[in-house]
């Protein structure tokens, strides 16, 4: 090992430091390494936070809540436990209004169709902000909480050597993945240092290095494994084949959908009380729906599918007892009494008590839903020698998840590892140390630009026939340069050149489309969306014709935009806005 330069504390100062936050739906939290050159990924030694409370005598976490709280100015006044907790004092003091309180918002960028950096969402009270603004506090709260966390242990960093990792689902798009770096950046992580992960990536990394019980073997040359990231909002899968040098080959483009382990909580509640009540409950007494959410939560992952009788939900009777009163004219018992009889829900004291053969009915359309995925993703892969379906994320220790997919894929081999529900946030950073670890990617979407052709006859749509300077042209053509499926390596390159059409053209400005569709023509295709808008500047214009080859960087977690003038030989300032 080369020597290493250290400060009078020992701190190396050759070290890389990396910082991992995985934002979460449901929960975040952060884990960090402080890494001597030349350390092998296997023996990183990685720390994270032991002191999220809730506060309310439950056990201490590496996670905290996805929940913000800010004053009316829009300052940080706590996250996590301590913003529920805080949020409550309010409630209790009636001066909730004096302040904003968001909770379990990450989904509203899997839900939206156009991401913008102007869109907005509602918080408990019913007030709106900007979407960014949300994103970007909650992590600035992380991080300080990280860093309040390293001077309290006398940890030292090098700037020059820091990386921030932000984790996101692979199924997002890339306005969505602009979105979270923009977020990063408000929050005060610079551009150059900030890193975004794939959630099933890197919990597939952390797998690597520390094998889970029952899959000791996917570490070796040729095994291939499916690994699913079971979360909060969503269901994130792909399939990964172990290279010869150790690193990492997609075998799919990842699924999934928005069927994670918070849908069951939200089906239990709305078949206990209905949706609309959800709603009142969660607007008047948001304190108590949280807590709610979490009963259901905890209850989740201890049932299985050989047990009988009832499982017990502790509930805040008070204020379930008022808002049946409200809702229904009749109060919790009798309500409950009144819907169910005495045979699949009862009220006992201050716990709903739900019978577990009917529990387990309320999993069927999820597991369904998960069962599905695997399917999609395994139809589309050469399965010889795939033996596991590693499954990691919260949502992985629901034991009739696990039950029901060993049901369905009996010639697999179901594993939740110990960890499950921190492999992303360690796996994170392990692929902020190495990130060639993934060295091949499966492209998810076909990427165009739009263009007006000569028009063809019997190949263009006659409807979008043009004339532009006498000649017919064919309007919205989608003229991809990448190909959804398309396996690529790192630092892939796909080049093209686009020529000036008018004298002291300043520029070029194209539109970029992407569709998930095969053989899309037009990018008005209901399949095909506007992903961006790329601006080439030249830096020289002149009166003759230029060229600018226009270079777009495939194979990381984020897609890239470079160009140089063809002539000067020098780069162009490039702008690619997705958001």
């Amino acid at each position: 090992m080369a020597d290493r330069k250290s400060d009078s504390k020992g701190v190396f100062s050759e070290s890389y430091f990396i910082a991992a936050i995985d934002f979460g739906t449901s929960y975040s939290g952060y884990a960090f390494a402080v890494i001597p050159p030349n350390t092998d990924i296997k023996n990183v030694k990685i720390y994270s936070n032991q002191a999220w409370n809730s506060g309310n005598n439950e056990a201490v976490s590496l996670k905290t809540p996805t929940s913000l709280l800010l004053n009316k100015d829009k300052e940080i006044i706590s996250f996590g436990y301590e913003a529920e907790n805080d949020y409550s004092d309010a409630m209790c003091d009636g001066v909730q209004d004096d302040y904003y309180y968001f909770h379990r918002f990450k989904m509203e960028l899997y839900n939206s169709k156009d991401i913008t950096s102007t869109m907005t969402i509602k918080d408990a009270g019913g007030k709106y902000m900007y979407a960014v603004e949300v994103f970007a506090f909650s992590i600035k709260a992380l991080k300080d909480h990280l860093e309040e966390h390293l001077k309290r242990n006398k940890v030292q960093t090098n700037a020059d050597k820091t990386k921030w990792i932000l984790t996101v689902p692979a199924i997002w798009t890339d306005a969505a993945k602009q979105f979270m770096r923009k977020s990063g950046e408000m929050a005060g992580i610079p551009h150059n240092k900030l890193f975004i992960a794939l959630e099933p990536e890197v919990a597939s990394v952390y797998c690597q290095c520390f094998p889970p019980l029952g899959g000791l073997d996917i570490g070796s040359t040729g095994s291939k494994y499916l690994i699913a990231d079971l979360g909060g909002g969503t269901v994130d899968i792909t399939a990964h084949e172990t290279l010869i040098d150790g690193s990492l080959k997609e075998l799919t483009k990842a699924y999934g959908k928005n069927c994670g382990g918070n849908m069951i909580e939200n089906h239990f509640i709305e078949a206990i009380f209905g949706s609309e009540f959800l709603e009142v409950y969660k607007k008047q007494y948001p304190d108590s729906y949280v807590y709610l959410l979490r009963c259901f939560e905890s209850m989740k992952r201890t049932i299985q599918s050989n047990k009988s009788g009832f499982v017990n939900v502790t509930v805040q009777y008070t204020t379930l007892d008022k808002v049946c009163e409200t809702k229904f004219g009749t109060g919790l018992r009798e309500h409950i009494s009144l819907k169910f009889g005495h045979d699949k829900v009862k009220v006992y004291k201050d716990k709903i008590r739900i019978d577990l053969m009917y529990a387990k009915s309320l999993f069927t359309g999820i597991c369904k839903d998960i069962s599905l995925l695997v399917q999609d993703v395994l139809q589309r892969v050469n399965t010889f020698n795939l033996k596991h379906i590693v499954l990691v994320g919260g949502f992985a220790k629901c034991w009739l998840i696990h039950e029901y997919l060993q049901t369905s894929f009996p010639k697999l081999d179901v594993i939740v590892p110990e960890d499950s529900d921190l492999a992303v946030l360690k796996g994170s950073v392990l692929f902020g140390y190495k990130p060639d670890i993934i060295s091949y990617r499966i492209i998810r979407y076909a990427y165009g630009i739009l263009a007006t052709p000569p028009f063809i006859e019997n190949v263009h749509d006659v409807k979008r026939k043009i004339y532009f300077d006498g000649s017919a042209r064919c309007n919205n053509v989608f003229v991809p340069f990448m190909e959804s499926s398309t396996l690529v390596s790192r630092n892939t390159e796909v080049k093209r050149r686009y020529n000036t059409s008018e004298r002291f053209q300043t520029g070029h400005w194209i539109q970029i489309f992407y569709t998930e569709k095969e053989n899309t023509q037009y990018t008005d295709d209901i399949s095909c969306r506007k992903l961006g808008e790329l601006i080439v500047n030249i830096p020289t214009p002149s009166l003759e014709k230029r060229s600018v080859d226009v270079v777009f960087h495939f194979g990381d977690t984020e897609l890239t935009v470079t160009a140089c003038d063809t002539e000067a030989k020098t780069k162009c300032s490039v702008f690619f806005n997705i958001i």
